[in-house]
């Protein structure tokens, strides 16, 4: 026989749903043998009319976790047959083809009160739901205040991201189903029966359209990581090693010193760094260090970025240069919070840039960079005796 696989568009704990969903699969010809979240297996035969109903039950712990054998037994002698489970044990599936089987359930009151168990389950859940949400709202002011470098800080990051923003219309899907679960309930309690064959039309793919997300998540982090990281250990032992000048056009350290500047070759004067993220696959760094004519260190740092979007570009490298106003990089702390306020910013308009800004900071020293252009972002940081304003044209040239 055929199989035949199908995506589940339906929550398990939706009763009526699922029923009507397998029963709809019949006359079609697919006869359920395995349910899943994400997809439903069935097999081929000739169509036909039968009933399936959907337990609510407290899963035998004893051995391995199954419907209780006793359950099973029962629904076989009303003639029903025990198909698979559904969300686990709790919710086991039966059919019948026979017509003249008698319906399992004939006390609606008495059902009611298995599917108000069965809200309670359901309510549990979206409480544990709700403490994840509330940690993550906790937890947001603590995330740096520039989202985008945060967003391309690693391979995985976007995705979890996405993943986060994602759950919330399902969570809001879980508690209308929770609250149609509660009507069920109430309704099964004042005496009127289930209907076991609703239209779907109401039903979104709620289920199905977050197995998937949660399918498509797992294999790029079990995929992409893996080849992230045999990509980088290849990437780290190609010879010879990559150059800036792959990317763009670097701005030179000796271009800023000029005469009498001392590379410092011990220190690996043009020391490139490349990373990959999902929202940014090309990051280039770039470390210059060396001695000035009168003996004293300099160091010129550039991070360059060629972002997936480019209207990300100018936005990134306004984060670029907020993040590094906060960082001394040469002695690799943080600089007090009061210095801040310390550096003077200047914004230029410079042919070939969307937005081009210098920043300096003359009791620490430090000059910074930070321009877009050609879906481009740029920042440099400098300490030296020299001044990144007189090389503008130089710093365009690195996004054109």
């Amino acid at each position: 026989m055929k199989t035949v696989r199908k995506l589940t568009p339906v929550d398990p704990y939706d009763i009526q749903g699922l029923e009507s969903w397998l029963q709809d699969m019949a006359r079609e010809g697919l006869y359920l043998t395995k349910y899943r979240n994400s997809f439903c297996t069935f097999i081929r035969k000739a169509p036909g009319a039968v009933r399936y109903r959907v337990e609510y039950c407290k899963p035998d712990r004893r051995g391995p976790v199954s419907p209780p054998q006793a359950l099973i037994d029962l629904y076989q002698d009303f003639g029903w047959t025990y198909v698979c489970p559904a969300a686990g044990a709790s919710m086991p599936i039966f059919f019948t083809d026979d017509p003249r089987a008698e319906e399992p359930h004939t006390d609606p009151p008495l059902q009611g009160e298995l599917v108000a168990q069965m809200a309670r389950s359901q309510r549990k859940s979206l409480l544990v739901t709700l403490a994840c949400y509330l940690v993550l709202a906790v937890l947001i002011p603590l995330l740096p205040p520039q989202p985008l470098l945060f967003l391309i800080g690693g391979i995985h990051t976007a995705p979890v991201v996405a993943m986060l923003i994602l759950s919330v219309p399902l969570a809001i899907r879980d508690v209308w189903d929770w609250r149609r679960t509660v009507r069920l309930a109430r309704q099964l309690r004042d005496g009127v029966p289930m209907d076991h064959q609703v239209s779907l039309h109401s039903r979104p793919l709620r289920n199905g359209a977050g197995a998937l997300m949660v399918s498509a998540f797992s294999a790029w982090i079990i995929i992409a990581g893996p080849i992230y990281i045999v990509y980088s250990i290849w990437e780290i032992n190609t010879d010879p090693p990559p150059q800036a000048e792959t990317y763009f056009t670097p701005l030179s350290l000796s271009a800023l010193e000029g005469e009498g500047f001392q590379p410092d070759l011990s220190r690996n004067q043009y020391g490139v760094s490349l990373d990959h993220s999902l929202l940014c696959w090309d990051q280039v760094g770039l470390d210059q260090s060396g001695w000035d004519s009168g003996g004293r260190e300099v160091h010129l740092y550039i991070r360059w970025y060629r972002p997936l979007l480019a209207p990300l570009a100018q936005p990134l490298a306004q984060e670029l240069l907020d993040k590094w106003q906060a960082l001394d990089y040469r002695s690799w702390w943080t600089t007090p919070e009061e210095t801040w306020d310390s550096w003077t910013v200047t914004e230029y308009a410079v042919d070939g840039l969307d937005w081009c800004a210098v920043a300096v900071q003359p009791g620490g020293g430090f000059q910074l960079a930070a321009l877009s252009g050609n879906g481009r972002a740029a920042c440099v940081q400098y300490t030296g005796s020299g001044s990144l304003a007189d090389h503008l044209d130089e710093i365009a040239g690195m996004v054109e």
